[in-house]
């Protein structure tokens, strides 16, 4: 036995001898202790249980939903702390269409401290905590921020920005998934594929491209996906004039 915390991962299945094996590979070529590798299985516990809370209102979730946050984990650079990868998992665990008040982000941010309670060990403590603020920071406020999080200047903010980038990437999409997004994020909200709300959700789009110098904060997410999110918002813009 590994001990508590020890737990199969549920995507790729493996057996419990090849994840034995795997632990020791592990604790051999990356010198990790027991503590370092139950604490690893821990926080990927912890990543499926957020997949419970994304189920409750399934039906309602035409965007924001268990895809959604898969998505913005693969966004994140490979080099993402864990505190980080974890927000992205539960930062939109509650998703309540129209919620106000940054409701939604406060409610993730709580099913995640709920969910996480029994975790003791420190450092476990601390990635969670850090991961509880990080998805209170993932609002329509922060993502509008009128200035770039100058990660270069304030690195402490580095996994926000990392976190608020990786949220945003889909405006980067091929053209037909952006457009995809687009018209079930309406539908989400109970609105019809019509020329006002198109209107209003291209209105919405531009502000991305007028409130600061760049659509993303870091780097690494401006050379990934500037480009193509501009272009997106802007052919957007043009078919919500046309539509």
């Amino acid at each position: 036995m590994l001990g508590r915390g020890f737990v199969l991962s549920t995507i790729d299945r493996r057996t419990r001898s090849l994840s034995v094996m795997t632990f020791i590979a592990l604790m051999q070529t990356k010198k990790m202790t027991y503590k370092d590798w139950n604490r690893k299985m821990n926080l990927r516990s912890l990543h499926l249980a957020a997949e419970r809370w994304y189920d409750f209102n399934v039906m309602q979730r035409d965007y924001h939903n268990w895809e959604h946050a898969n998505n913005v984990v693969s966004a994140l650079p490979h080099w993402a702390p864990d505190s980080v990868v974890l927000a992205a998992y539960w930062h939109d665990a509650v998703y309540v269409p129209g919620a106000q008040n940054d409701a939604n982000e406060n409610a993730s941010a709580a099913a995640l401290a709920l969910s996480a309670r029994e975790y003791t060990d420190t450092k476990t403590r601390g990635i969670i905590d850090e991961a509880v603020e990080l998805i209170k920071c993932t609002t329509i406020k922060w993502h509008l921020n009128s200035t770039n999080i100058r990660v270069e200047e304030l690195v402490e903010l580095e996994g926000r920005a990392m976190l608020l980038d990786a949220d945003i990437s889909p405006l980067a999409a091929p053209y037909e998934k952006f457009l995809w997004n687009q018209r079930h994020i309406l539908t989400e909200n109970g609105l019809e594929w019509t020329k006002e709300n198109v209107r209003k959700s291209s209105d919405f789009l531009l502000r991305f491209t007028t409130c600061r110098e760049h659509i993303y904060h870091t780097e690494y997410a401006r050379g990934k996906w500037e480009r193509d999110a501009y272009a997106n918002i802007m052919r957007y813009k043009t078919f919500a004039r046309d539509f």
